[in-house]
């Protein structure tokens, strides 16, 4: 919610393959004109001529230098996760900095480079850091500043953190996520692992909704957000059709077709579906199998193409860390922190309130959700439908799982696929196994093939010979 913008009149530096910049590394050749859209990490930046480094353009921000801006030179750091529009053209016009996440620190793993603030799991290995900032136990009730992606909705991954000095800010609170269990009576609702209250917020959307990507700002009063401001984070009505975009950001999911395992759809930070059309695509540093790029959850990519119709059609993908052919890693997810899930059943839908109940097991819709062989408009009654997404694993009764894709597979087959955390009772989504398969994965996230037999007209049936799938 604390957004920077500023008016830019700014040049596209000539392709020079890399940057004379005191505090920063090479960079790749820019194309002869901008994308309209830019979203990604400030890697390169000049204070003294200005030349910038956002995504794989080099820009020209020297306008700073003379600016009434309160963005300058001196506090853009490298790391930080910028969006630049502009004309489509070589002039940036706004350039906007978001924080994605401001709150205290409530816990370190400093082995593990992780912080946890606001219920969120912040990873910090390979983040940069303030001028003398280290992660440490000395940072446990200090409020910071943290950019970077986001990952699924319990887990961040930091690309920039700094230090909030401001002493009015002990209290306060930023953060982003989906809304769900929202009680308009009571003016509350649940942003992953918090509480919000909202009843006396000053700005906030004519109407909220689970499944909502909301900003939320306010005070943290025992626990609970007190919010004084909410801001829908659904870009769609900042496009126009034709409009070149570029963004980078984490994979959380990818969507394949069944047949020739091409990736469809791509889910990026959470929040961005991106079509990738069957050709005319460009893949630069992925695995390749069977001629198919292999994009896989937890890359890091960078993603350009044209906006149509309310989505955006890739037409280059590149990926830049996680399991690419050149070798590049980044930071793990360690098992405890492994949220996706994957199930099947036969299951019901509110339209009012956007859950899914498959199981008794509710799971929230959210404006990023994709359908394939269904609308929502369509769903009356049961159906037979797979589901994928972000599980809450404190809680797996709670629903605040969050879907990412929906997909209508209309009878059920011998075999089903579960990915989750099997329950103390020996259960896995509801379903129980006749032949105790299940039991020596209590209390493990895992993911299983079973055999299935269907139960009496459209309930659950029951699991056997569950075992690992490799």
């Amino acid at each position: 919610m604390k957004k920077i913008a500023l008016l830019i009149s700014s040049a596209l530096l000539a392709a020079c393959g890399g940057s004379n910049s005191d505090n920063g590394g090479t960079t790749t050749t820019p194309s002869s004109t901008l994308p309209h859209v830019i979203e990604g990490q400030l890697s390169a930046l000049d204070r003294i001529s200005g030349a910038a480094t956002v995504g794989r353009y080099n820009v020209d921000l020297s306008y700073l230098a003379t600016s009434r801006s309160v963005v300058t030179l001196d506090n853009l750091q490298l790391g930080m996760v910028l969006t630049l529009e502009t004309d489509g053209d070589k002039t940036v016009q706004n350039v906007i900095y978001d924080e994605l996440l401001v709150a205290g620190v409530t816990s370190v793993d400093v082995t593990k480079q992780q912080l946890v603030i606001a219920g969120k799991t912040v990873l910090a290995q390979g983040a940069k850091l303030e001028a003398g900032l280290t992660i440490s136990n000395a940072l446990i009730g200090k409020v910071v500043e943290v950019s970077g992606f986001t990952l699924d909705q319990d887990t961040i991954q930091a690309t920039y953190i700094e230090i909030d000095d401001d002493a009015e800010h002990t209290r306060s609170i930023e953060l982003t996520g989906v809304i769900s269990e929202l009680d308009s009576t009571a003016k509350t609702f649940k942003l992953g692992a918090m509480s919000v209250n909202y009843k006396d917020a000053l700005e906030m959307p004519h109407q909220l909704e689970n499944g909502q990507w909301i900003d939320v700002e306010g005070t943290l009063v025992d626990n609970v957000i007190h919010a004084t401001e909410i801001e829908l984070e659904d870009k769609a009505d900042d496009y126009n059709d034709d409009d070149r975009l570029e963004f980078e950001g984490l994979v959380t999911h990818v969507s394949l077709d069944e047949t020739t395992g091409r990736a469809t759809k791509v889910l990026l930070n959470g929040t961005r579906t991106i079509a990738i059309p069957a050709s005319g695509v460009e893949f630069e540093d992925f695995p390749i199998v069977n001629n198919q790029a292999q994009i896989k959850a937890n890359m890091l990519i960078e993603v350009e193409g044209v906006w149509q119709n309310g989505v955006m059609q890739a037409s280059s993908v590149e990926c830049e860390s996680g399991g690419c052919v050149d070798g590049s890693t980044s930071p793990s997810i360690p098992d405890a922190l492994k949220n996706e899930f994957e199930l099947e059943g036969w299951a019901s839908f509110d339209a009012t309130t956007h859950i899914v109940t498959l199981n008794g097991v509710e799971f929230v819709t959210t404006q990023s959700t994709q359908w394939e062989d269904l609308s929502p408009a369509q769903w009356v009654g049961n159906k037979w439908v797979s589901l994928s997404g972000s599980m809450k694993r404190d809680d797996v009764a709670a629903s605040t799982h969050q879907v990412w894709e929906v997909e209508h597979e209309f009878l059920p087959e011998n075999d089903l696929s579960l990915q989750g955390v099997v329950a103390d009772d020996a259960s896995l989504w509801g379903y129980s196994a006749t032949d105790a398969s299940l039991e020596q994965f209590i209390g493990q996230y895992v993911d299983v093939e079973c055999q299935y037999v269907p139960g009496n007209g459209e309930v659950a049936g029951t699991l056997s010979m569950c075992r690992l799938d490799d």
